[in-house]
């Protein structure tokens, strides 16, 4: 639904976009970027990665390393409820995140790992980590163990050792760009995407970001 408000929004205000498009190659030249797609080339003065678990790979295109690992975390959303809880919930363990929606259903995650990788564009479930999860969330909240799980699904979330987000200028590479490894999604993601516009844009970002080129080693200790 998000991608859907996005969309109207762009096409509204005449702006164009291209949705399963693939970049190949991106070179770079006096008058800006060109990025190589399956529906032609794209002309930029500027560009900001923003590839999420795949941020990596389209980064080795421009020829920077950046140290982004990939997490395939497991979700699962159960049958509609009555309400149970009315805030999000999590363990002193770190590995139970849950939430009870409006329609009462309840999703349950925290970080337990499935199976794949994103150059193959998908993520398995494991039961071996998915069993614990649920285990784990029905001894949090009881009344969960009258609740049937609808579904369960892997997703893709890039971090970097620090675990702060890539947030700045592409080392490197004038007039590039990235935006990355946030993990807060929808709560940060709004926001920290309001102060990258500012910073490409030459302005002051109201808060400050979070350098791609920062000693992850020294962030570390």
């Amino acid at each position: 639904m998000t991608g859907q408000y996005y969309r109207a929004k762009l096409r509204a205000a005449g702006i164009p976009y291209r949705e399963r498009c693939a970049v190949t190659s991106i070179t770079q030249s006096a008058q800006g970027f060109t990025l190589e797609t399956a529906k032609g080339p794209v002309h930029a003065t500027r560009v900001r990665l923003a590839a999420g678990g795949w941020l990596q790979p389209v980064a080795q295109i421009l020829g920077v390393e950046l140290p982004v690992q990939a997490r395939i975390n497991t979700v699962s959303v159960t049958e509609r409820m009555p309400p149970i809880m009315s805030h999000v919930i999590g363990h002193a363990t770190g590995l139970l995140t849950m939430k009870q929606k409006a329609n009462g259903t309840v999703l349950v995650g925290g970080g337990w790992q499935g199976r794949g990788t994103p150059q193959t564009g998908r993520g398995d479930v494991t039961a071996e980590s998915l069993l614990p999860n649920l285990a784990l969330a029905q001894f949090a909240v009881p009344a969960l163990g009258d609740a049937r799980v609808l579904r369960s699904w892997t997703g893709f979330e890039a971090n970097v050792p620090d675990f702060y987000p890539l947030a700045g200028a592409l080392p490197g590479v004038p007039h590039a760009f990235v935006l990355g490894c946030v993990r807060g999604g929808y709560t940060i993601g709004p926001y920290i995407s309001k102060l990258m516009g500012d910073f490409i844009l030459g302005r002051e970002p109201e808060m400050p970001l979070f350098d791609p080129g920062r000693d992850f080693e020294k962030a570390l200790t």
